[in-house]
């Protein structure tokens, strides 16, 4: 396994809330974190998402919480990030899935159709 150079005093800082720390963190871990998304997105995916939107939004959730990480190991932070990457990616799956599904069961109405009781007495309010 090929080191991220994260040691466990930057660990220690970042999970502090130091700025530099949590910047220098996330610097080391991009590059293989976007390319595990990348991976998971699937092809599905890719074609609506942008890989770097994932990786955004996993760095923005990781931040609320890095200082509840209890990674002993520095590696374990790269799977802490894998697996919110993970949820992130499920949660835009399932929004994707419920998109195409409601989309396939709209049907069009006629510009001349009568609008429904109460839409009509809200235009007119």
């Amino acid at each position: 396994m090929v080191s991220l150079g994260i040691s466990r005093e930057l660990l220690d800082q970042a999970k502090a809330g130091s700025p530099e720390a949590l910047n220098l963190l996330y610097e080391r871990c991009a590059g293989r974190l976007l390319a595990f998304i990348r991976l998971r997105l699937g092809r599905d995916l890719r074609s609506r998402l942008e890989s770097r939107d994932i990786l955004q939004a996993t760095l923005l959730k990781s931040l609320d919480h890095v200082s509840e990480l209890k990674a002993e190991e520095t590696r374990s932070v790269m799977a802490w990030l894998a697996r919110i990457a993970e949820n992130e990616i499920r949660d835009c799956a399932d929004f994707h899935h419920r998109q195409r599904r409601d989309a396939a069961r709209e049907t069009a109405l006629e510009d001349d159709a009568p609008l429904p009781a109460l839409t009509r007495s809200a235009s007119h309010a």
